[in-house]
């Protein structure tokens, strides 16, 4: 059977296997290091019963726009709207004067 061969870059990555490949040769620190990946304080574990659900009307265009962003991600499109918010919010909080 032929090894597959392993994208050069995150970016070229298309499916999940390659994915998985992709980080199976290159250490996190590696891509840290590199800026391809940069570290983000996710929440991990059960979510807070706290959680509030946010509904907003978009326009369609937009939505598409986000999921192609988010499908050349590998992600689903609402985690990504969420980390924006978390990024921008974190942004914010550190360009406020103390």
């Amino acid at each position: 059977m032929a090894k597959r061969k392993v994208p050069a870059r995150w970016q070229d990555c298309r499916t999940d296997e390659e994915k998985s490949a992709y980080l199976g040769a290159h250490p996190v620190e590696t891509l840290i290091a590199r800026g391809e990946f940069r570290p983000v304080d996710v929440p991990i574990g059960p979510r807070p019963k706290q959680d509030a659900h946010l509904h907003m009307r978009m326009d369609h265009q937009l939505v598409q726009q986000l999921k192609a962003v988010a499908k050349r991600k590998g992600l689903p499109y609402q985690t990504l709207v969420r980390m924006w918010l978390v990024e921008r919010l974190h942004k914010e909080s550190e360009s406020e004067p103390a």
